[in-house]
Protein backbone atom coordinates (compact mmCIF):
# COMPACT_ATOMS: atom_id res chain seq x y z
CA UNK A 1 0.00 0.00 0.00
CA UNK A 2 2.70 2.28 0.65
CA UNK A 3 4.01 1.94 -2.55
CA UNK A 4 1.66 2.85 -3.90
CA UNK A 5 1.02 5.73 -2.28
CA UNK A 6 4.57 6.83 -2.90
CA UNK A 7 3.71 7.52 -6.74
CA UNK A 8 0.84 9.74 -5.71
CA UNK A 9 0.40 13.33 -4.62
CA UNK A 10 -2.77 13.26 -2.42
CA UNK A 11 -3.98 9.99 -0.91
CA UNK A 12 -7.56 10.32 0.34
CA UNK A 13 -8.88 8.20 2.89
CA UNK A 14 -12.91 8.53 3.29
CA UNK A 15 -14.53 7.32 6.41
CA UNK A 16 -18.05 6.83 7.81
CA UNK A 17 -18.08 7.79 11.44
CA UNK A 18 -19.51 4.48 12.48
CA UNK A 19 -17.42 2.44 14.44
CA UNK A 20 -16.21 -0.75 12.60
CA UNK A 21 -15.09 1.69 10.11
CA UNK A 22 -13.52 4.03 12.65
CA UNK A 23 -11.56 1.07 13.75
CA UNK A 24 -10.42 0.52 10.00
CA UNK A 25 -8.82 3.71 10.28
CA UNK A 26 -7.44 3.38 13.02
CA UNK A 27 -5.75 0.38 12.18
CA UNK A 28 -4.81 2.09 8.69
CA UNK A 29 -3.09 5.18 10.37
CA UNK A 30 -1.30 3.04 12.85
CA UNK A 31 -0.12 1.44 9.81
CA UNK A 32 1.00 4.64 8.22
CA UNK A 33 2.96 5.53 11.62
CA UNK A 34 5.96 3.23 10.08
CA UNK A 35 5.86 5.37 6.95
CA UNK A 36 6.23 9.34 7.83
CA UNK A 37 7.01 10.21 4.36
CA UNK A 38 3.90 9.54 3.42
CA UNK A 39 2.41 11.52 6.19
CA UNK A 40 2.40 15.00 3.89
CA UNK A 41 0.27 13.45 1.35
CA UNK A 42 -2.72 11.90 3.95
CA UNK A 43 -5.67 13.34 4.01
CA UNK A 44 -8.97 12.38 5.79
CA UNK A 45 -12.61 13.20 4.71
CA UNK A 46 -15.47 11.58 7.11
CA UNK A 47 -18.69 11.27 5.39
CA UNK A 48 -21.56 10.76 7.50
CA UNK A 49 -24.13 10.02 4.14
CA UNK A 50 -24.26 6.96 1.69
CA UNK A 51 -21.56 7.08 -1.13
CA UNK A 52 -23.02 3.92 -2.44
CA UNK A 53 -26.11 4.32 -4.77
CA UNK A 54 -25.30 7.86 -4.66
CA UNK A 55 -26.77 9.88 -8.14
CA UNK A 56 -23.56 11.58 -9.76
CA UNK A 57 -25.72 15.08 -8.68
CA UNK A 58 -26.35 13.90 -4.97
CA UNK A 59 -21.93 13.98 -5.11
CA UNK A 60 -21.67 17.22 -6.59
CA UNK A 61 -23.49 18.81 -4.19
CA UNK A 62 -21.91 16.96 -1.02
CA UNK A 63 -19.42 19.18 0.57
CA UNK A 64 -16.96 16.87 2.43
CA UNK A 65 -14.17 18.94 4.53
CA UNK A 66 -10.52 17.53 4.00
CA UNK A 67 -8.64 17.18 7.14
CA UNK A 68 -4.69 17.05 7.14
CA UNK A 69 -3.61 13.71 8.85
CA UNK A 70 -0.76 15.05 11.08
CA UNK A 71 1.99 13.22 13.77
CA UNK A 72 -1.10 13.60 16.73
CA UNK A 73 -2.95 11.47 14.58
CA UNK A 74 -0.69 8.87 13.82
CA UNK A 75 0.30 9.34 17.59
CA UNK A 76 -3.22 8.74 18.60
CA UNK A 77 -3.82 5.45 16.07
CA UNK A 78 -0.31 3.77 17.15
CA UNK A 79 -1.68 4.71 20.97
CA UNK A 80 -4.77 2.48 21.03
Amino acid sequence: MVEFCQHCETVELWFDPNPNDQMHLVWLLDYFCSYPEILGRLKLRLVDYDLIGATDEELGRWKVAVVDVTKPELEAANAT
